[in-house]
């Protein structure tokens, strides 16, 4: 049978609801504030993260805390460019100031520079290789030459040729995939977080 409640019971039940909502909430701003200040100081817009942090309401600082480093793991990952190394070494700054095991976090982002400069390289040589191959194919190809005269002269341009790029930039990604997502673990680790799946 079921239980007859009293409508005090049920109002307190909706005032528990409405206080775990807005503590959910107060978690979500907090979070949001970190990741936040991540960006602003990747972007160079502050430069001191941790008196922005002691502004916030003490017991809120750890959630801030947890933002900048989802934010922070946001910034590993496979550029497609050499602008990416402009901002590293801000990265590197702030990610020592959360893991507090700053020679670990240092190895751990030297590590990572050799693998975005390989990843760099690798990219650069590949576009080549794939620009030699594709000039030999219009030079075999009076088809492929008449499009591509058509288009201007831009191989880059070229559907055949961004198909091919594509299709092998795909490739060079998942082979270094495994190594950004192990820097993204290690680094989850020394902010405290639960790893990657």
């Amino acid at each position: 049978m079921s239980e007859i409640r009293s409508s005090f019971e049920i109002a307190m039940d909706r005032v528990k609801n409405i206080d775990a909502d807005k503590a959910s909430l107060k978690k979500k701003n907090a979070l949001d504030f970190g990741r936040s200040l991540c960006n602003k100081y990747m972007s160079g817009e502050i430069n001191d993260v941790v008196s922005e942090i002691s502004n916030y309401q003490h017991e809120l600082q750890d959630h801030v805390r947890d933002g900048i480093c989802e934010a922070l793991l946001r910034q590993v990952y496979l550029p497609s460019s050499q602008t990416y190394l402009e901002q590293f070494d801000r990265l590197v700054t702030l990610a020592k100031k959360f893991t507090n095991q700053e020679v670990v976090t240092e190895q751990l982002f030297d590590q990572f520079r050799n693998v975005v400069l390989q990843y760099l390289e690798e990219q650069s040589k590949l576009g080549e290789t794939i620009r030699m191959q594709f000039e030999q194919m219009i030079r075999q190809n009076p088809e492929l030459a008449a499009q591509l005269q058509q288009m201007g002269g831009n191989i880059a341009a070229h559907p055949k040729f961004v198909q091919i790029i594509n299709e092998q930039r795909k490739k060079l990604d998942e082979h270094f995939a495994p190594s950004v997502r192990k820097v993204r673990n290690n680094l989850r680790q020394l902010c405290g977080m639960s790893l990657e799946k």
